[in-house]
């Protein structure tokens, strides 16, 4: 009876969610200005309702085309990147592997090459560890004020 139970997979998943979410929020932080900041805080605040209305393959194509202009741009594109494409974590936990995992080396080539089931997937993935990032943005944001 004194058997401590595991938690649940996803939420050990989630849980890394939260932490990578926050070291990408932090290490965004110290390397921007503060102007860029809030900028690409803003950016990660629009991006769920983005990806909702326009689907998760332009919305990257958004971010694709702007990353050039706008360091927000080109930092999101990098997290997500790392996020769903060239992440260790997933596989560490044994519960997910991430459906970009092996195809390509960016998103925006991966969206391409997979199947609508995977998109599926890497769409309810990119929210879910948006959501994550737009807290930890929004919080480190007051954080300076």
């Amino acid at each position: 009876m004194n058997q401590i139970e595991k938690s649940p997979i996803h939420q050990t998943l989630d849980q890394e969610r939260a932490k990578a979410a926050w070291e990408m929020a932090t290490k965004a932080k110290a390397k921007m200005q503060k102007d860029d900041f809030d900028k690409y805080k803003a950016l990660v605040k629009r991006f769920p309702a983005l990806v909702n209305h326009n689907g998760l393959g332009q919305t990257v194509a958004f971010l694709e085309a702007k990353k050039k202009d706008s360091n927000a741009e080109g930092k999101l594109l990098e997290q997500l990147n790392e996020w769903l494409v060239k992440n260790n974590r997933h596989e560490e936990l044994n519960c997910y592997k991430p459906p970009y995992k092996s195809q390509g080396t960016s998103l925006s080539q991966c969206i391409m090459q997979r199947n609508s089931s995977d998109y599926i997937l890497a769409t309810r993935e990119a929210l879910a560890f948006l959501d994550y990032l737009r807290r930890f943005a929004d919080s480190l944001s007051k954080e300076s004020q």
